[in-house]
């Protein structure tokens, strides 16, 4: 019998993405089968000695290479793309921009369900009956009455999962019991994807009525129609941002339009999440690393079909597809966890605002503090600026001050001044916000004797002492030890934890105030989230207590019966080796600051620091945070670093740091070669050991490549990317390309 012929793709190629290093699409000839395949869609492919998931790029009508060297689609997998040509679109533009592996990037855009051949539909079991012409065992039922019971409802309403059984008052004993009696038996079926949510009405009672500040902003934003604009709303914290974010996202929902919110951690989602949903009429779902897989691949679908009208993520939430997505707004749009770190190092507030180019749509960038490129961006007449200078309500702006702590005696890092202060709001039933940027008990581990100190053995680092667990830690790595009880240098007994973290402080704090509960919100305590949730929800009672915490507190919370907040440290951002650190640390402390008085009582901040008098403390002390990076744009522009300037780093490992350094210096010499034969004016900086020198076991490296145009940049690193891939790369070295890297560490 002879083989019919496949009219339906005779003489195409199909261009497939394969998720490996390789920046490259690969020629596939056509499957078999006489379906038609579109880009967008999910394909089994051979790929060496294995079988493995790709993604369907283009579609043409022939290949450099012959026929006979070329490799048949195995299967197709989707009856429909699960990239529309716009996000496709949006893929392959942020392949090309960061330098990575469309295959990758793609694999990174679906739930990880969708990684191997899975069908895009959850998948869920429901348990039937057979029907009365097959065999059945009933009469093993006479004195089984919970079995016979549960066969008549299996009978009555076909199809009940699990879950329906167990409500009923049935367990899984009786399920199995049914089964091995071949009298119902399981069936294995796609979950039905749900409807597109219904257009809301246009009054939602909830809404707050808005100060001028808030309605001119909401009437520029909700005159826009279907066109791209982006808006950075420039507000102090508690000037009520999200309040105009609601009421625009309300215009979008009552024309059928979905919303996309992008926050910057997950701890914000949960809170996020449950404002929203008392705010709105509509299914609100979030999509987060914190969900099961299963969770992930239903909110994805939910997203796609359009059942979802708003959906609240981080990161990567920023790849979802949508049905019909009228508006992206990303709060706290300055936040560096918005950068992807490892392998596809993409910004996802940069990807936001070419998503909602490439689609036509409003994006709303929110902050207190933004970034020097966003008001970099507002000066140019990129961005719209909608500034809040007034808070919400009858809040007003906390006082600060300064507590110079040189050569004063601190009681566990806090002075007496600021002790006083505490107990003052905390007598009046307020409470108090303690921040200190270091988790754990202490930083360092000495021994009194030799002077030994615990390093860990993966990194140039000092391991961090932990009490709860008790352990030494490594926050670079991750590597864990015991804590030792002996110095392993001279077997000295007195070994002394120096400096202090946030277990520490809460020790002290629960010593010194012994009927003040200390809730401590850092990420060792809140890793169940039931736990941080009832922190949260201890804090929103408003009953007096001390807080203490990191970043994660500083981050979006609203908690109105705050009136002190308190700076443990300020100084560490003074004199960082990165050129974003003074930028970062007045984002840190305004954002810690703003937590102070948000309702009626009035809030005061109080700011420790050994430097008292730096020009930094005091300028953000006695100005605005818009005075303050005014100042930082200038110093900026005077020495030709972002946002004046792009930058790129090739970054390197290898288990030697000469062995990095050698790599980097071949690719410094083809950049030297490329930017003579195209004059392409992009300076090179190294090859120089990254500051964190030695992490996870591996010396890092790199060369810092700097224009004063994206497009050059972008043409450059294209070429000199294409020539480092042709070199013979040693299997023990690893190297990367950070676009617009957020920090150079």
């Amino acid at each position: 019998m002879t083989e019919s012929k496949n009219t339906a793709h005779e003489g195409l190629i199909y261009q497939v993405a394969i998720p490996t290093p390789l920046r490259k699409i690969f020629d596939y000839l056509p499957p078999k089968s006489n379906k038609p395949l579109q880009p967008g869609s999910r394909v089994l492919v051979p790929f060496g000695r294995r079988l493995i998931v790709g993604f369907i790029i283009s579609i043409k009508s022939g290949s450099s290479l012959a026929s006979k060297n070329l490799k048949g689609i195995d299967k197709i997998l989707d009856e429909h793309p699960i990239f529309s040509n716009k996000l496709l679109k949006l893929l392959q533009w942020s392949a090309g921009y960061y330098q990575h592996s469309i295959g990758e990037v793609l694999n990174a855009a679906i739930p990880k369900k969708l990684r191997s051949a899975n069908p895009t539909n959850p998948m869920y079991q429901v348990w039937k009956s057979y029907s009365p012409s097959e065999k059945k065992n009933s009469n093993s039922l006479q004195n089984a009455p919970k079995q016979k019971a549960l066969l008549s409802l299996i009978q009555k309403q076909e199809g009940l999962t699990k879950e329906s059984i167990m409500k009923a008052g049935f367990d899984s004993r009786a399920i199995k019991e049914l089964e091995k009696k071949q009298l119902i038996y399981k069936q294995i079926k796609p979950k039905p994807l749900g409807n597109a949510f219904k257009p809301l009405s246009r009054k939602n009672p909830k809404s707050i009525d808005l100060n001028a500040q808030q309605k001119k902003a909401l009437t520029a934003i909700i005159q826009i129609e279907a066109k791209f604009k982006c808006f950075l709303i420039d507000g102090i914290t508690g000037s009520g941002k999200t309040e105009i974010y609601m009421q625009a996202m309300q215009q979008q929902l009552c024309e059928g339009r979905q919303c996309l919110v992008l926050v910057p951690e997950i701890g914000l989602t949960p809170q996020t999440l449950s404002l929203f949903q008392e705010r709105f009429e509509c299914s609100v779902i979030s999509m987060h690393s914190g969900l099961t897989d299963n969770e992930r691949l239903a909110a994805w679908n939910m997203a796609k079909t359009g059942a979802a009208g708003i959906v609240i993520g981080t990161r990567s939430a920023i790849f979802t597809p949508f049905a019909n997505l009228g508006i992206i707004v990303v709060d706290e749009e300055h936040d560096s966890s918005f950068k992807q770190q490892e392998g596809f190092k993409y910004s996802a507030r940069d990807i936001a605002i070419m998503r909602a180019r490439e689609e036509k749509l409003p994006i709303i960038l929110g902050s207190a503090t933004p970034s020097l490129e966003s008001l970099h961006n507002i000066a140019t007449k990129k961005f719209v600026h909608l500034s809040l200078t007034n808070r919400a309500g009858k809040a007003i702006e906390p006082t600060k001050i300064i507590i110079d702590t040189n050569n004063k005696r601190l009681e566990n890092g806090l002075s007496e001044q600021l002790l006083y202060k505490i107990e003052q709001h905390l007598a009046a039933k307020k409470q108090v916000l303690i921040f200190i940027n270091r988790r754990g008990f202490a930083p360092t581990l000495s021994c009194q004797q030799c002077g030994w100190i615990a390093e860990c053995k993966n990194c140039i680092s000092q391991m961090t002492v932990h009490i709860k667990p008790t352990n030494i830690r490594c926050h670079h790595c991750g590597a864990l030890s015991k804590l030792p009880a002996n110095c392993p240098c001279c077997n000295n007994s007195k070994l002394e934890s120096i400096g202090l973290g946030t277990q520490k402080l809460e020790k002290f704090l629960q010593a010194r105030f012994e009927s003040i509960p200390v809730l401590r919100i850092d990420r060792d305590s809140t890793r169940r989230k039931t736990l941080f949730q009832s922190m949260l929800d201890e804090i929103n009672t408003g009953k007096s207590c001390l807080l203490l915490g990191t970043q994660m507190i500083a981050k979006g919370h609203h908690f109105p019966n705050i009136t002190l907040v308190a700076i443990v440290n300020a100084d560490t951002g003074l004199f960082s080796p990165d050129f974003r650190g003074q930028e970062q640390m007045a984002q840190t402390i305004t954002q810690v600051a703003g937590r102070a008085g948000r309702a009626s009582s009035p809030g005061e901040v109080v700011i420790q620091s050994r430097h008292a008098s730096h020009v930094t403390l005091n300028n953000l002390v006695n100005n605005s945070y818009s005075d303050f990076a005014k100042y930082l744009l200038q110093e900026r522009l005077a020495t030709n670093m972002p946002p004046f300037s792009q930058l790129a780093v090739i970054k390197a490992q290898a288990k030697q740091l000469s062995i990095a350094l050698n790599f980097l210096k071949k690719i410094s010499v083809m950049s030297d070669a490329i930017n003579s034969k195209f004059n392409s004016q992009v300076n090179s900086i190294g090859p120089i050991p990254a500051p964190i020198e030695k992490r996870a076991g591996m010396f890092r490296a790199q060369l810092i490549l700097k224009a004063k145009k994206k497009s050059t940049l972008q043409q450059f690193i294209h070429l000199l990317v294409s020539q480092i891939e042709n070199l013979k790369i040693p299997s023990n070295i690893r190297w990367s390309v950070d676009v617009d890297p957020n920090e150079l560490t």
